[in-house]
């Protein structure tokens, strides 16, 4: 079991419904430098799980309301958790465009371009402190959520949901029934951006059962499923290939693509050549 403390620590911070990426200290299958330790706050208290050594973990609520780990994770005089219904009106006013050059520098890295390209300057955005803020858009294109990647230390990754549209996944919807599945947002951006095709990005390895009915619901679908090419991605895209073909209705298909480089580490001229070879 991974120890409750370093739970603690990792998710003292989010509020009901929001997961963090972390390094899982003391690993038991090693050095674990990639954040695979996902921490989430749901109602009874917080549930962990690393990728890397593939151990649970959980901090229960002292009380069956929760009291008192809210009042121990949030504020000691309130009871209420703290629930973003709509993060981006509480982000619009503080959006910048993209100008720290270490976020600029990993953007470049990935062949996005917000200083010149508007598309990629509407989905990548400055935040204060190093922080790059994520847009999460649900498959009706509403948003509902964002993620922000950390530059400057702390948890690589965290994300946080609207309760009011209940989306746990990144879409970007396009015309066609090829649909791209990916683990990380600015590949799933690529492979949209720059082959039109419909993507989304789960943000972690596993796909939960709403995502996938919605995906199941569109007739015709090819679905390609292209993790990251290590042991958490390998893993996790088997167990959705397996749970895509047991859902899949007549004239829709599942492949899955093992490649040493994701999505947004291959130039535009690349991905369009791999992903034009799926969809012909």
């Amino acid at each position: 079991m991974i120890d409750r403390e370093q739970i603690k620590v990792h998710g003292g911070h989010l509020a009901l419904g929001q997961q963090s990426k972390n390094n899982h200290r003391d690993c038991k299958a090693g050095v674990d430098t990639k954040s695979r330790l996902y921490v989430k706050r749901v109602v009874g208290g917080l549930v962990a799980f690393c990728h890397h050594c593939q151990e649970p973990g959980f901090v229960r609520d002292l009380d069956t309301d929760g009291t008192n780990l809210r009042r121990w994770l949030f504020d000691k005089d309130s009871d209420t958790p703290r629930v973003f219904r709509s993060p981006y009106l509480e982000l619009s006013d503080k959006r910048f465009k993209v100008k720290d050059p270490v976020i600029l520098n990993w953007l470049y890295k990935h062949h996005i371009n917000p200083l010149t390209s508007s598309p990629d300057a509407h989905y990548f955005q400055e935040l204060p402190n190093q922080q790059l803020c994520l847009s999460i858009n649900n498959n009706m294109g509403h948003t509902s959520g964002y993620q922000l990647r950390s530059f400057s230390g702390g948890p690589k990754y965290t994300t946080y949901y609207a309760e009011a549209y209940a989306s746990d996944v990144a879409w970007f919807p396009a015309t066609g029934t090829t649909i791209f599945i990916t683990e990380d947002y600015a590949s799933a951006y690529r492979i949209w951006r720059d082959t039109t095709n419909p993507t989304i990005a789960l943000l972690k390895t596993t796909m939960s059962n709403p995502t996938a009915l919605t995906l199941i619901g569109v007739k015709n679908a090819k679905f390609v499923i292209w993790l990251d090419a290590d042991d958490a991605g390998d893993k996790g895209a088997r167990k959705i290939e397996e749970r895509l073909r047991y859902l899949c209705n007549p004239g829709q298909t599942v492949m899955r693509i093992t490649s040493p480089l994701e999505p947004k580490e291959l130039t535009v001229k690349e991905l369009k050549s791999q992903v034009g070879l799926i969809t012909s």
